[in-house]
């Protein structure tokens, strides 16, 4: 997904957009002014592996990111 996507689904809908799959510490901020939300499973698990545990060190570094840009 791309932000020109992001454009099409917009102009193709008249709906909140949300990103899920693939939403990462390394690409949340290319996408945070284009989307109305994120989806955000494995990437705050340990090691990013969806049957660990939450690691709170991984959500806090995409959450203070996203505070930051706000």
């Amino acid at each position: 997904m791309n932000k020109n996507d992001i454009t099409q689904i917009r102009a193709a809908v008249n709906q909140k957009v949300f990103i899920g799959s693939g939403t990462s510490v390394r690409n949340i901020l290319d996408y945070s002014e284009s989307v109305d939300g994120f989806i955000i499973g494995s990437e705050f698990k340990q090691h990013g592996y969806w049957e660990n545990e939450i690691d709170e060190s991984r959500v806090k570094e995409i959450t203070s990111l996203l505070a930051a840009q706000y």
